[in-house]
């Protein structure tokens, strides 16, 4: 239902958990599987294949990343330096060091 590296507008935020807006639809998410920021990220999201995913070639492998500028997905690889997205144009760095990825 929610997905990894997509940005989802919050319609309340308690100390517990949250509601945001999902398609159109209210949905309640316990506040720590959320990161809450006001600002967009910066950097390309690393992004861990979900099981069954229909819409992420298997040439991909395990990960695959979801542009911050316009949140398209692209293959991980390891790229040296910034990673150019094909439909927006714009350079991002990767976030191989988000804490999650060693979880």
């Amino acid at each position: 239902m929610l997905r990894r590296g997509a940005w989802y507008r919050v319609l309340s935020l308690g100390p517990e958990e949250a509601v945001l807006d999902v398609d159109n639809a209210p949905v309640r998410i316990v506040r720590v599987h959320l990161e809450v920021t006001e600002v967009r990220p910066n950097r390309w999201t690393i992004v861990p294949r979900p099981r069954g995913a229909e819409h992420v070639p298997e040439s991909w492998g395990e990960f695959y990343l979801v542009c911050p500028g316009c949140a398209a997905r692209a293959p991980a690889g390891r790229p040296p330096g910034a990673k150019r997205c094909t439909r927006c144009e714009q350079s991002f760095e990767v976030a191989w060091e988000e804490r999650y990825l060693r979880d």
